[in-house]
């Protein structure tokens, strides 16, 4: 654990087991108000432990990182693929579970009391992580997974838990199919990736092989021009994670992605055509692994920056310079601000938005949006840039106190 105001480490943590193909993730998981971090682990038989997939739930306190009592859970299942832990509540019972992916298991268990509910197989080994989005928004997350390819062809399949195992979502039974290049040692597909990709407040389904880009409606439905073919020069099914931005300024977000053999791709999510300007070859990465690729308008010209991480601390940044509009960037594929891996179905825009001056305060209301729990105001002097975050509330209307500007600019953004 480091402290980033000063970069010094306030923390650490010595655990069995081998960290690969796996990150920690920020979790709520016992009473306090503070964060306790999850992790994975694969083991290899070390010192007599028990060999599967180990999973951890450490506590920061008063300089320490504390291991929870009843861990580390241990999956029988362990490989080399187990991925990053998720603590959610799938079936809205009000009882999280912990969820994580094992070559071709999903391991379920209850986080009351850390009992294994369901080891759930897979036809072939699962690639990366697990994705989670209540994506017919019924208020139960639903589960997608794609699996390794099997001669050219992987699976993405999607699941529903009903408290005791997993249920495959009625329209995709069997999954889909999903064109691959043939399985090699450093497989690595992306998970599967929402978004939002026209702004028409439905999630998209992104699904990105060293083949295809596929993009998928609520509905399961495919995009319109979709899937499209990759560049030939796309060989080995180890790519980043997609992130989205409006790179051509056309109002929809296009696909941004890292090959292994660093080239970054960017695709119109509108006609998929590779943009002008792509690939970009990036130099000086040795890595196998492809993170992705942060997306904003850093210096707030109208138009996007991605930052890429190369080796020894540096960190390359590349601007696109064409004008982009004002719609939300998705570089996290796992969702939500404390990653637990659930993405958060996209809000309507608050409507409506009148305001009223009486002397220094400033008053703003908007109509209530649907399932909304609260609102968050922004302002800027600009209205096309430069927005900063002002305040947060689980009401309709702000009150800003003690104005002396003669002119500004705000937008609120409805949040779940």
């Amino acid at each position: 654990v480091v402290d980033l105001t000063n970069g010094n480490k306030i923390a650490s943590k010595k655990v069995y087991g081998y960290f690969m193909e796996t990150a920690p993730v920020l979790v709520q998981f016992d009473e306090d108000p503070e964060m306790e971090i999850m992790v994975s682990a694969l083991n290899g038989n070390i010192d007599g432990f028990p060999k599967g997939g180990y999973i951890y739930v450490l506590d920061y306190e008063a300089g320490h990182l504390n291991l929870l009592p009843g861990f580390p859970l241990i999956s029988p299942s362990g490989s080399y693929y187990i991925h990053s832990p998720s603590l959610l509540d799938l079936d809205n019972n009000g009882i999280d579970e912990i969820i994580v992916d094992c070559y071709n298991k999903i391991e379920i268990y209850n986080s009351s009391t850390l009992s294994s509910i369901v080891s759930f197989g897979l036809p072939t080994g699962i690639q990366t992580s697990l994705s989670y989005c209540d994506i017919d928004k019924d208020g139960k997350i639903e589960v997608f997974a794609i699996t390794e390819s099997n001669g050219k062809i992987g699976k993405l399949y999607g699941y529903n838990f009903d408290g005791s195992t997993l249920v495959e979502i009625p329209t995709i039974t069997g999954g889909i199919s999903l064109d691959m290049k043939a399985s090699g040692f450093y497989d690595l597909t992306p998970p599967v990736a929402f978004s939002d990709l026209d702004d028409d407040s439905t999630v998209d389904m992104i699904a990105l092989t060293s083949s295809k880009i596929y993009i998928y409606d609520s509905q399961f439905n495919q995009r319109p021009n979709f899937p499209i073919d990759l560049d030939s020069r796309i060989t080995i099914n180890n790519s980043s994670a997609p992130s989205f931005g409006d790179f051509d300024g056309d109002t929809i977000l296009d696909i941004l992605f890292m090959d292994a053999n660093y080239r970054v791709w960017c695709y119109s999510g509108s006609t998929g055509a590779l943009l002008e300007g792509f690939p970009v070859q990036v130099e000086g990465l040795t890595r196998i692994e492809m993170t992705a690729l942060p997306i904003m308008d850093l210096d707030g010209d109208n138009d996007l920056e991605f930052a890429v991480g190369a080796p020894n601390g540096v960190m390359l940044v590349y601007d696109y310079p064409t004008l982009t509009t004002r719609l939300d960037t998705y570089d996290k594929y796992r969702g939500d601000q404390f990653n637990s891996g659930l993405f958060s179905i996209i809000l309507g825009v608050p409507e409506n938005i009148v305001t009223t001056q009486t002397g220094n305060d400033l008053d703003i209301s908007w109509d209530q949006v649907a399932t909304a729990t609260g609102y968050r105001i922004f302002v800027s002097d600009n209205p096309y840039s430069g927005f900063v975050f002002l305040a947060e509330t689980s009401s309709k209307y702000y009150t800003v106190t003690n104005i002396t500007d003669s002119k500004k600019f705000y937008y609120v953004v409805a949040f779940k």
